[in-house]
């Protein structure tokens, strides 16, 4: 088997002549390895995000039990701000956290201004804007078995998360 024409495209998708097999091997595998590098950190920053969330909604859900935090006949706006000052996160701050802390989380400003309608229609633009992925759960939620269910999840994430070996 001849191999002295060994011309292949590279990784950037160039043509390029290589001398021998080892050559060609060495490249990809240089370039393999680092798809496979930024493949599991971005499935540990996944992980990371999931365990976050699933601690703020265990968190919220014991609290609406026990009593500490009363979502029902409230406004929405002063619901809001006592999400925020029991420290829980938005939806958007969740997403620009980083487990390697190449980004900052943002801050969302709450308009005091902006009725419902203007609300409703911001969470539609953002998607799962805000605390929704906290307000918008169902009732059955509150439940005990529900929140030992999430409580469960949560720990099967971090064995997860700790098992692909996440910094």
């Amino acid at each position: 088997c001849a191999t002295t024409n060994m011309v292949l495209f590279d990784h950037q998708g160039k043509i390029r002549r290589y001398a021998d097999v080892l050559e060609i091997l060495h490249e990809f595998f240089k370039y393999r390895m680092q798809v496979y590098r930024n493949r599991k950190d971005d499935l540990c920053e996944k992980l990371y995000r999931d365990k976050i969330i699933l601690d703020n909604k265990v968190r919220f859900l014991l609290m609406v039990i026990e009593n500490q935090l009363v979502i029902s006949k409230k406004k929405k706006k002063v619901l809001i701000q006592e999400l925020a000052k029991h420290k829980f996160k938005t939806w958007a701050q969740i997403q620009a956290m980083s487990l390697f802390g190449d980004r900052e989380p943002e801050e969302e400003d709450v308009d005091e201004e902006s009725d419902d309608e203007d609300d409703e229609k911001q969470d539609k633009e953002k998607g799962n804007a805000g605390f929704n992925y906290l307000l918008k759960m169902p009732l059955w939620n509150l439940t005990y078995e529900k929140v030992e269910k999430l409580k469960e999840q949560n720990r099967r994430s971090e064995e997860r998360r700790v098992g692909k070996e996440c910094r």
